[in-house]
């Protein structure tokens, strides 16, 4: 069976692969006043390649253009998975969070490549309910993403990340079930999460698309930018000796690390080239639960003149 086109869901909709294979549904849902899209899509796995959307052109660099990557911009979703593990007690995971906050991505980006049943409903920015009681509730320091997974609610992005690996992966290569092994990646994670992403975020993104450039401190974002190209340099030496950070499988540190290289490569900065960063980040755009969840337009975030 193929995938049944709903108008609602747009053209050409894709649905995002787990590790797990078989059928896979996608449902819409958007917070604010409990509205439920209802849009619905099926697609079998042999018809999966051929109704996806297809992969942004790359350059010479690898890089993706951001006029075809805004191209793939996606409503809130819900991946559901028609072989449920009972013994892992699988059911429905909550996301709160925006699809255009960065840690909102990488947690579901982490979701889809563990192939888990999931919603996610819209807070933060321009959807608001920090501030609700449902959300204080959750957290007490009314940030995104939250998780509630049955009767356990995480907060904070790698600590979510952490949890569903250890939880739902299959201690593989992905977050090894040998301590020794694991650390080896969650290494390369806790850099990822406090140097490289930190690095970025705040004094890069924000600086460019976030503030109006009238209002710019163009010396900052400078010296910000020749700070992140010292961790681009070591990023680069590292993917020297693999495909991806810890070697030649993907894992939860490529991730943490890998979410930030979209709107790296997408805004408008100065880059000086860097071969193995920019293959590395053409893999990842070929992964179709990064393609869905991080590929995701930031142009309600733009400041005016920015």
């Amino acid at each position: 069976m193929g995938l049944r086109p709903n108008p609602r869901l747009g053209p050409g909709a894709a649905l995002a692969r787990g590790a797990g294979g078989g059928t896979w549904w996608r449902r819409d849902r958007m917070h604010g006043g409990g509205r439920s899209c209802g849009a619905l899509a099926v697609e079998a796995p042999e018809k999966r390649a051929a109704s996806q959307d297809a992969l942004p052109s790359l350059g010479q660099a690898g890089i993706v253009s951001r006029t075809r990557a805004r191209r793939l911009r996606r409503w809130p979703v819900a991946i559901l998975d028609p072989k449920p593990d009972r013994r892992k007690g699988r059911g429905m995971i909550t996301v709160y969070g925006r699809a255009t906050s960065s840690n909102v991505q990488a947690v579901m980006w982490g979701i889809g490549e563990l192939g888990r049943v999931h919603e996610r409903l819209d807070y933060g920015h321009a959807f608001g309910g920090l501030d609700s009681p449902e959300f204080r509730a959750l957290t007490p320091h009314r940030l995104i993403p939250v998780i509630r997974d049955g009767d356990l609610v995480v907060w904070e992005s790698c600590a979510i990340l952490r949890y569903l690996a250890a939880r739902y992966g299959d201690g593989g290569a992905f977050w090894p079930a040998d301590p020794a092994a694991r650390a080896g990646v969650d290494m390369w994670a806790e850099w990822g999460k406090t140097a490289f992403s930190a690095s970025f975020t705040g004094p890069i993104f924000w600086a460019r698309v976030r503030t109006p450039a009238r209002a710019r401190d163009e010396a900052a974002l400078t010296a910000a930018l020749a700070r992140f190209e010292t961790l681009l340099d070591r990023l680069d030496d590292r993917l020297g000796a693999g495909r991806y950070v810890t070697g030649d499988a993907f894992t939860l540190a490529d991730i943490v690390i890998g979410h930030v290289l979209f709107r790296w490569f997408d805004i408008d900065i100065p880059r000086r080239a860097r071969p193995a960063v920019e293959a590395y980040y053409a893999r990842l755009a070929e992964r179709p639960a990064f393609r869905t969840h991080v590929m995701v337009s930031y142009e309600t975030l733009r400041a005016e003149g920015a």
